[in-house]
């Protein structure tokens, strides 16, 4: 072979490295658009959607037929704030370009526009209320919480109260948005489109990504990224304890519990089993909304007598005593109640009425009701198995289940497993004077 052989082979060497580079560099190039576009469809994504037009425009109709008053969108809408709502894509990948998706709308974040179309109301309410009595003469001016006083005293209840009793609607119901929103089916993705199943149709959308964004233009949605949850069990982290002291509550302050409202309530029977034994009818209240449980206070201890948990209970002049290892003395018949027989009762919100155990003032929620010619309290079962250090099962809506022998057991990271914080954006449970955190859910997480 002469050299001019030879230099044309390696002539050919280069041409056929080059091409080889040149292929293989595409190859990777292309490759590596792939995985970051699958890398998307490894996150969580939220987006919103705004009802303030719908809510206004249900306030307006109601006030102008309420007050005879040239009431419109306009005004109403120089009251409001932005009503937002979340809306949920969950991802669950099942390969490299497939996968299951559901697409929900968030019930916290509906719950949250829920109140604030209520409130919204009120006060638009409470502004023709008091420009109405200004007009009669009523006085030179009215200020807001006078115009309060005088409409719970002429209603028996709060404005708000009175609004959401009346089964006025101003937001859509939920399951209708949701009948709206919600979607699942599988998923495929080629290049930059998606192939979703909606019900029986499969629809193509075309889709653009960002670092944090997901979105699709046709249907005008964009999905932000849903952070991913770090914090959880992080119970005793300096981060946590940061975190807490950070929300600006102040060590001490007291708290109402949210979304507890009604003006009357109607008890029910449900039964009360002790250490195994037969079950017992106890009292109860549904407050607001289905399993926001309070029991009453005196059926309990009756139930509870000549157990290691008794107790006695004496409620007089709005106080609550609570004596810990005595007997129930009270003569009152706490068994055998005719469901038919138990009306509507006159109350209030649950409060912090005045609550000694042991002689020691206490603090928890109970709510006060005249049961025909003698008051009892309910309050919730869990702080009263805090307050005797008893277990008590809630085995469903019409039956608990009391073992004295076991002390007070929580588990707040078997109850998130059971999905029982996922109505809540965030829950901190902690020592509020010294800012350690026992557990947290979501507990970093900004929000509104």
């Amino acid at each position: 072979m002469n050299r001019r052989q030879r230099k044309k082979i390696r002539r050919i060497i280069r041409i056929c490295t080059s091409v080889i580079l040149v292929a293989l560099t595409v190859l990777i190039f292309s490759a590596c658009l792939r995985i970051k576009t699958l890398r998307v469809f490894r996150n969580d994504y939220v987006r919103s959607i705004d009802i303030t037009d719908r809510v206004v425009s249900s306030a307006a109709v109601w006030l102008k037929d309420v007050e005879g008053a040239e009431i419109d969108t306009a005004w109403v809408r120089l009251r409001a704030g932005s009503m937002i709502m979340d809306v949920n894509l969950d991802l669950t990948p099942s390969g490299l370009s497939k996968g299951s998706y559901t697409e929900e709308l968030d019930h916290a974040s509906y719950e949250a526009c829920s109140e604030a179309a209520y409130t919204l109301t009120a006060d638009c309410l409470r502004e023709l209320i008091i420009k109405r009595l200004t007009a009669v003469g009523y006085a030179e001016s009215i200020s807001e919480s006078d115009a309060d006083a005088l409409i719970t005293e002429a209603l028996g209840m709060t404005l708000d109260n009175y609004i959401k009793n009346a089964g006025i609607v101003m937001i859509p119901a939920y399951d209708d948005l949701a009948a709206e929103i919600n979607r699942s089916g599988n998923y495929r993705i080629k290049k930059n489109t998606i192939k979703w199943e909606r019900g029986k149709k499969t629809v193509t959308d075309t889709f653009s990504y960002t670092r944090d964004t997901l979105s699709i233009p046709a249907a005008d949605f964009i999905y932000k990224k849903q952070p991913k949850d770090s914090t959880k069990n992080n119970a005793g982290s300096k981060d946590s304890k940061d975190s807490v002291n950070s929300t600006g509550i102040t060590p001490g302050s007291f708290l109402r519990p949210l979304t507890v409202h009604a003006a009357t309530h109607t008890p029910e029977n449900i039964n009360m089993s002790v250490n195994g034994g037969d079950p017992v009818t106890v009292r109860a209240l549904n407050v607001s909304y289905t399993n926001n449980m309070y029991i009453s206070l005196r059926d309990t201890a009756a139930a509870l007598s000549g157990t290691p948990a008794q107790f006695n209970t004496d409620i007089n002049g709005g106080a609550i005593m609570i004596t810990t290892g005595e007997a129930y003395t009270d003569e009152l018949s706490h068994s055998g109640f005719l469901q038919e027989d138990l009306t509507q009762k006159p109350g209030g919100d649950p409060g912090n009425n005045p609550l000694t155990v042991n002689g020691e003032d206490r603090r928890y929620f109970t709510l006060l009701i005249n049961m025909d010619g003698y008051y009892d309290a309910f309050i919730s079962p869990l702080d009263l198995a805090m307050i005797l250090d008893i277990n008590i099962t809630t085995e469903d809506g019409d039956n608990l289940s009391v073992d004295t022998s076991a002390g007070l057991d929580i588990n707040p990271a078997k109850m998130e497993s059971y999905g029982f914080f996922d109505g809540f954006n965030s829950v901190v449970a902690g020592d509020a004077t010294t800012g350690e955190v026992y557990y947290g859910y979501n507990m970093d997480m900004p929000h509104p």
